[in-house]
């Protein structure tokens, strides 16, 4: 047992002068600090030791009698330790602390005050008064003095306060127990400004500008959206461009065999939506499996699907009844709307056949020459899937850029939520309208590499 005493005892003292090592560490470093809002930042407590209390803790107001002007002090630890001590106070902001007896602390309000417009100040002096002392602004400012009456000659142009500013609430309410006072917010380039003054012209002819400056801006950086755009296209169908270049036209009218390749879209709908992050849109049409023509899948950022195209409205028609059958689609119960091939559908089983619906079309219609019809269908995770009432056909001149009018997709669409296996097409077909001898807003621009 007294052995076990002997070392508990050891143990202690070692722990005691690690301790009191440890104390003398850092008031050394606190020692070397050098200005009081650096010791205030490094420890309160020393701090407060140091200038306001006595050998014993207890107050003392003859070591420091005026309050102390501090910079960027920690306010929640700073705010607990003065509260510690009987009759000191803090006023405590963002970049401004004063600390001090209550005798002198209005004292201190006007001195820390003035530092805010002194020479060398780092911040928008009006801001920064406001931030520290918003009473004090106001007397500075608009009023005869602290807690006195407007007085309209005294500031003749208004006043701008800074993003940073943090009282808006309180200012607000200040204005508006001031007759005469106007005070608006503007949202400039980048961040809110807050207007105070007499003259409603010059606080609006202030936020006039604010607001050019945010249009400039904004005008700016969709120039620079656009050239970046514009930059990553003229790489992007540099490949195409030599394609082109060495193409030589097949004779005597369009073939399925000349729809066959890979394509790259150049859509500039979606890249205003989507801006440059979007991936690579695509239509890959695959060469003829069927005598009636030819399936191929496009991706286009914000849907993606199974698209058919034929010679003619029959041969479309046969080459969408040979296509397998879609694993499901889903259409509100509610809904009683025909798109040209039958109406009141509800959920369809996979194991259905696709053509089963009526087809109210005209029969046997003589095929155009380079007229190529098409029915596309298809989704993305939160989207649903445009269906038109009618097949529409493109015409197709001899030439490799196509044209999708995004506008009539609108026009005959009706949307409807599916859920449908991307290898395959809605039992419903889309049909669109594309129109190859007039570029629009959406552009399918290829083939990348030729037909394959």
């Amino acid at each position: 047992m007294a052995i076990e005493r002997s070392l508990a005892e050891r143990y202690r003292n070692l722990e005691r002068a690690r301790e009191e090592r440890i104390s003398r560490e850092y008031a050394a470093k606190f020692a070397t600090l050098g200005s009081p809002s650096r010791e205030a930042r490094f420890d309160p407590r020393l701090f407060l030791a140091k200038y306001f209390l006595g050998p014993n803790g207890t107050p003392d107001k003859e070591k420091q009698r005026e309050a102390l002007i501090l910079e960027d002090v920690d306010g929640s630890d700073f705010s607990k330790a003065v509260q510690a001590v009987p009759g000191l106070l803090a006023r405590i902001t963002r970049r401004l602390t004063l600390v001090g007896w209550e005798d002198s602390f209005e004292r201190g309000l006007d001195a820390a005050f003035a530092t805010c417009s002194a020479p060398g100040a780092r911040f928008h002096t009006p801001t920064s008064e406001a931030n520290f002392d918003l009473d004090r602004f106001m007397a500075k400012y608009f009023l005869d003095g602290l807690n006195g009456k407007p007085d309209l000659k005294k500031t003749t142009d208004p006043i701008e306060l800074y993003p940073f500013f943090e009282h808006l609430p309180h200012l607000i309410s200040v204005v508006e127990s001031i007759p005469g006072l106007h005070l608006i917010q503007v949202k400039g380039a980048w961040s809110k400004y807050t207007i105070v003054g007499w003259d409603i012209a010059k606080v609006m002819a202030i936020r006039k500008r604010h607001e050019d400056e945010r249009e400039r801006e904004k005008a700016e950086k969709e120039a620079e959206k656009l050239a970046q755009r514009q930059k990553c296209w003229h790489e992007a169908l540099q490949p195409h461009r030599d394609y082109v270049r060495n193409y030589r036209p097949p004779a005597g009218p369009l073939t399925l065999d000349n729809l066959v390749g890979s394509y790259t879209i150049l859509c500039e709908a979606i890249d205003e939506h989507l801006g440059n992050y979007h991936g690579e849109l695509t239509l890959e049409i695959q060469r003829p499996a069927s005598a009636n023509g030819v399936v191929a899948a496009f991706n286009l950022g914000l849907i993606e699907g199974t698209m058919l195209l034929a010679l003619s409205d029959d041969a479309l028609h046969r080459l969408r009844d040979e296509q397998p059958p879609e694993l499901t689609y889903y259409e509100e119960e509610e809904e009683d709307e025909s798109d040209g091939y039958g109406s009141n559908s509800k959920k369809r089983k996979a194991s259905e056949p696709s053509g089963g619906q009526a087809i109210r079309r005209r029969l046997g219609e003589t095929p155009i020459p380079n007229r190529v019809y098409l029915q596309w269908g298809g989704g993305g995770a939160e989207w649903s899937t445009r269906k038109s009432r009618s097949t529409r056909a493109m015409n197709t001149p001899d030439t490799s850029t196509l044209t999708l009018q995004r506008q009539r997709l609108a026009e005959n669409g009706s949307i409807r939520r599916c859920g449908v296996k991307k290898e395959s097409l809605l039992s419903r077909s889309i049909n669109a309208e594309i129109n190859l001898e007039r570029l629009r807003r959406i552009g399918i621009t290829g083939p990348r590499s030729g037909t394959t």
